[in-house]
């Protein structure tokens, strides 16, 4: 019996246990905690990488960090997984573009004030890094930046990570 087979380059999958939690959590908001290097920028790349398969360019991701050093790291791992899918880096925008039409955009918040900027703008996932480094108005602010639109099931791709 012949049966058809297909090549497929996965650029990223979660490890089972918390990561698998994460990407598979319904929920709007997922607090994912750890020791460092327990795999939590990876599950958060990742799961964009999962995001913007199934929304394609209404995919739109902000993926925030405290300082822009902070970046540094996060955006090396991005290039690995993102790259491995076909996404492009745009170096003066911090930001990579998917085949399928989706950003996703890496930004810091130096200043309390910098949130403001991403008020009412059109994300369907938001990232926040080391959440306990922001303070309590930036956490609030955030959702203000989560508006997306809706699918023809008449569900929206927004959740903040």
């Amino acid at each position: 019996m012949d049966q058809d087979v297909c090549n497929v380059h996965v650029a990223w999958a979660p490890q089972p246990g918390p990561q698998t939690a994460f990407v598979n959590c319904p929920m709007f908001e997922a607090v994912y905690g750890g020791a460092r290097g327990g795999g939590k920028t990876d599950a958060s790349l990742g799961e964009f990488v999962i995001h913007q398969d199934k929304w394609k360019a209404a995919a739109k991701g902000l993926f925030i960090r405290r300082k822009q050093s902070d970046l540094v790291n996060t955006l090396e791992r991005a290039k690995a997984i993102y790259g491995a899918s076909g996404a492009k880096w745009h170096e003066g925008k911090n930001t990579f573009v998917f085949p399928s039409g989706a950003v996703i955009r890496f930004r810091y918040l130096d200043r309390d004030e910098d949130a403001d900027r991403y008020q009412g703008q059109d994300y369907s996932r938001v990232y926040i890094e080391q959440l306990k480094d922001l303070n309590a108005s930036l956490r609030w602010r955030r959702d203000g930046a989560t508006e997306g639109p809706e699918a023809s099931d008449g569900s929206r791709p927004r959740h903040v990570r």
